[in-house]
């Protein structure tokens, strides 16, 4: 009865995707909280995509650039499979991938969520230091995730 409800007025459970692009596991850790608040799974970039309703998107900023296998990502995206990007990156200093991502995005035609997040990576979660995201860093992340859900 309720499904037959939901049908009649047309409301239709959004399809999201999680993928991204880490070389050093802090995209991924970040994804991976995105993932357990969507009741999803993260995948990395190299896994098939399927036509989406949104797609987070994330990537890392290595001497100032998005890395090239995220490029090509965004590149060969299809504007028909994927209506809606939501960005998020990692960051040591500079946080210019979301900018990066973004304007490849748009030059495709995809349209780009204007909510963003950048979570800066410190020493403590450093590679050296076992991957590990501060309390603070995964409430920023929920946060995030919360308010893109409550926009749809």
């Amino acid at each position: 009865m309720i499904k037959e409800l939901i049908k009649s007025i047309g409301f239709k459970k959004k399809n999201i995707a999680i993928r991204y692009q880490s070389r050093h596991s802090h995209t991924k850790l970040v994804a991976d909280v995105i993932a357990t608040n969507l009741k999803n799974k993260a995948k990395p970039i190299t896994t098939k995509l399927n036509k989406c309703d949104i797609l987070y998107l994330g990537g890392g900023t290595y001497y100032g650039k998005i890395d090239k296998e995220l490029k090509t990502f965004i590149n060969n995206l299809d504007s028909k499979k994927v209506k809606e990007v939501v960005l998020f990156a990692t960051s040591g200093i500079q946080s210019i991938a979301l900018r990066q991502m973004s304007e490849l995005l748009s030059r495709k035609g995809i349209k780009v969520n204007r909510r963003k997040l950048v979570v800066r990576m410190g020493l403590k979660s450093h590679w050296l230091f076992k991957h590990k995201l501060s309390n603070r860093q995964i409430d920023k992340i929920d946060n995030f995730v919360r308010k893109v859900n409550n926009e749809k």
